[in-house]
């Protein structure tokens, strides 16, 4: 239903607000491979969009939404058509906003260096990386990653990246089980 045309921008930023919370729930039980199958357009043209925006300060402009104030008060207008179109056009930027900064959290940036050029990497974040990766494998790779000569780093770093990998995976593997039922289980998932 809220798919269609006939959705006013008010009634779909409602909603909005609630699913949010929602799906990120929702998402943590999907593997990555059904989370590209969902959002992988989506993604890929936030991937373009990080990839412009250093180009042309007027598509970044544009094309990343930034936060605006709405006071939500009809006395401010001077007639209720006037409010509610402001209001309107408020929700319509919030929606946007408020999915923009959903995809966002799924695209990670790194700098990499390419025929001697500092260059930014955009790539699909694992969902397991968000979820199950463990702050001391982070740590772990952060500390032990030899610097002794760029290729050495590389490979070292591409298999301890590996091995974390792994390791979150099997966390999320053993995240499902759970002596617990109903709520408190999904409760005790979370935490």
């Amino acid at each position: 239903r809220l798919l269609m045309n006939s959705v006013g921008p008010t009634e779909l930023f409602n909603e909005l607000e609630k699913a949010n919370d929602l799906a990120l729930e929702l998402l943590e039980d999907l593997t990555d491979d059904e989370l590209g199958e969902l959002f992988s357009e989506g993604l890929d043209i936030l991937q373009l969009v990080l990839e412009l925006s250093p180009h042309s300060k007027d598509f970044a402009a544009d094309v990343i939404p930034k936060a605006i104030e709405f006071v939500d008060d009809p006395s401010n207008y001077a007639t209720e058509r006037e409010y509610i179109t402001h209001r309107s056009e408020f929700h319509k930027a919030e929606v946007y906003r408020v999915s923009y900064e959903f995809l966002r959290r799924f695209v990670c940036t790194i700098e990499v260096v390419l025929n001697g050029d500092l260059q930014n990497l955009h790539f699909h974040q694992p969902l397991t990386a968000m979820f199950y990766m463990q702050n001391a494998s982070k740590q772990h790779i952060l500390e032990t990653v030899p610097f002794s000569s760029p290729d050495i780093k590389a490979k070292a770093f591409i298999q301890m990246c590996q091995e974390v990998h792994e390791e979150s995976k099997l966390i999320r593997q053993l995240s499902k089980f759970s002596i617990l039922t109903g709520s408190t289980r999904r409760w005790a998932q979370m935490n």
